[in-house]
Formats: C-alpha cells, sequence, structure tokens
C-alpha cells in the first residue's frame, strides 16, 4: 500500500494522519493513541535523501541506524522530517489538481488561493521544517556503484542539457536539486551533518575502505552541486534563489559537503586502520589511499 493510498482520504501527510485518526480515537471513545506522541513530535533531524534510487528498507534502516549510536551517545530523543512521511504525497502528485497542465494553469490564473490549497506549499513546508532542526542526515548510498541519472534537466539552466543515457556514480542525494537546496538551509543554520549509509554500503564498508578507498575518496572529491538535476522546472526559480543567500552559492555548498564527507571518510578509515593487524597497516592500499587524501586536504599530521 502506498502512503498516497494510506492518507488520500485526508490529504494530509502521513504524520499528521496518525495524529489526526489518534485524535479521532479518543474524542470517539475508542482505544486511544497509545503511543503516537513517540511517533510524532517536533522535528529535531532533518534527512535528505534522493527519491530515485533510494529504497525504503534502506532509507529506514539507515535513519534507525544512526539514531540509535546518536541517542546512545547523548540520550537525547530525536523526530527526523522525511518528506515521504511529513509532507502530504497526495498534495504533492497533484491529487487533487486538475489532470491536465493547462487545467492547471487556468485554475492558478483564476483562482490562485483554490489552486494553492489542492496542492503543497513547497515554498515553505521544506524550510518550516529545517527551521525546526538542528541536525542533517545526508543519505550517502550508493558510495560506489554506478547508476543511470534520470532524464531531466539541470538545476542551472545555463549548464544545458545533461548528456543522453547518462551515468552517474557515487551518492543520489547530491546529485538532486531539492538536496542542494536542503544543504543550503542547513548550511546557513549551522546543523550538524552526519552522513548516513544503506545496509549493504555499511556491511561492505569495511572491505571498500581496504581495497577501494582511493575510489570512494575520488568520487567524494567529484561531488559538483552544479550538476544538480531538477524534476520540476517550476521549482528552479525558488531553489536557485534561496541557494543564493549562501555566501558563496553553490561553491559554498560544494565545499561544505566535500568537506564533510572527507572528514567522515578520514575517520572511517583511521578507524579501520585501528582493526587492522598491525603486521598489515604499514603496506596496506588502505593506508596509501587514507594517506594520500589527507595529504591533498594539507593534513600532514593525519
Amino acid at each position: 500500500t502506498s502512503v498516497c493510498a494510506l492518507t488520500r482520504c485526508t490529504g494530509l501527510s502521513l504524520a499528521e494522519s496518525l495524529v489526526h485518526v489518534a485524535g479521532g480515537a479518543r474524542a470517539g471513545g475508542r482505544a486511544g493513541d497509545g503511543g503516537v506522541g513517540a511517533l510524532v513530535g517536533k522535528a529535531t533531524t532533518f534527512f535528505s535523501y534522493s527519491w530515485t534510487g533510494t529504497r525504503l528498507d534502506d532509507m529506514l534502516y539507515a535513519v534507525e541506524e544512526k539514531l540509535a549510536a546518536l541517542e546512545a551517545a547523548d540520550g537525547v530523543t530525536r523526530y527526523v522530517w522525511v518528506d515521504m512521511f511529513c509532507a502530504s504525497q497526495t498534495l504533492l502528485a497533484g491529487v487533487f489538481l486538475p489532470a491536465t497542465n493547462a487545467e492547471r494553469t487556468a485554475l492558478r490564473a483564476r483562482d490562485a488561493s483554490a489552486y494553492a490549497a489542492r496542492k503543497e506549499d513547497t515554498n515553505h513546508i521544506f524550510d518550516d521544517a529545517i527551521d525546526a532542526v538542528s541536525e542533517i542526515l545526508f543519505y550517502c548510498s550508493p558510495l560506489t556503484g554506478e547508476w543511470k541519472a534520470p532524464s531531466q534537466p539541470f538545476l542551472r539552466p545555463d549548464r544545458g542539457d545533461p548528456p543522453a543515457d547518462w551515468m552517474r556514480k557515487g551518492p543520489g542525494a547530491a546529485t538532486r536539486a531539492w538536496c542542494v537546496f536542503e544543504m543550503a538551509k542547513t548550511i546557513a543554520k549551522g546543523c550538524t551533518l552526519h552522513v548516513v549509509l544503506s545496509r549493504a554500503d555499511v556491511e561492505g564498508f569495511e572491505r571498500l575502505l581496504s581495497t577501494r578507498f582511493g575510489d570512494i575518496a575520488s568520487i567524494v572529491a567529484s561531488i559538483d552541486a552544479n550538476d544538480a538535476q531538477i524534476s520540476k522546472e517550476e521549482d528552479r526559480e525558488y531553489i536557485l534563489g534561496e541557494v543564493e543567500k549562501v555566501s558563496g552559492g553553490l561553491g559554498a555548498i560544494n565545499a561544505t559537503v566535500c568537506a564533510a564527507l572527507r572528514g567522515w571518510l578520514a575517520s572511517e578509515g583511521r578507524a579501520a586502520l585501528e582493526r587492522m593487524p598491525a603486521a598489515e597497516r604499514g603496506t596496506s592500499a588502505l593506508i596509501r589511499g587514507l594517506g594520500r587524501m589527507l595529504k591533498d586536504q594539507g593534513d600532514l599530521e593525519g
């Protein structure tokens, strides 16, 4: 069952629908919500990911694993804002709007408030969520896999058209316009950035670090927000406007994301070296790759 099917009767997000149904149960004298407060609360953490190519089970694993580690470390209960659950998927899908673009344009021109009431308020909903949080979980899977880019334009119109049958590498989130927007907003706010991975990448991470550290470092270094793609061109003006509010624009976002990912990779690389038998460390591909990356960063003591 899709989220749209579950929430069509309310027109709300899944989170809002849970609260709505729980409230209705109390009012009707049936069993109360039981523990809806344990499921829905004020957002503390934002989850940034690409809809394209992200599996639900991988996404939930990444969130749950990171939350378990963070909460064990500081004892703070977290509530994660995930657009799939916290934004109305029926409104985002245009379920209540006219079927054709021409009809939608006509409705918008005739009655802007009626048009707005039938769609999700994308100009504010993400801003409001980010205003509430203090940290962002940036989904960085696939780490090294190659995948076919969707046939969608670049965020920046001056980039021209993406190549036909374009095969991209690395984290899908770094290639999406809305994820660029989310990074721009969280950078401007000073949120803490955490890298999260799918189960497959976590389980294969030790081997990747030991045998393909250089490949991962190269992919991290090649991330370029200028190559971000956008699914809806009508969102372009708003996203670019928000990005430009960040000092340095897309260049600053590139620098911050890459620096955060290099820091994460260096930390994981050092930890993997510590776990490696001492006799193997000095000649390992891992120590060579880690050393090159740290030298490139100017970290001569790392």
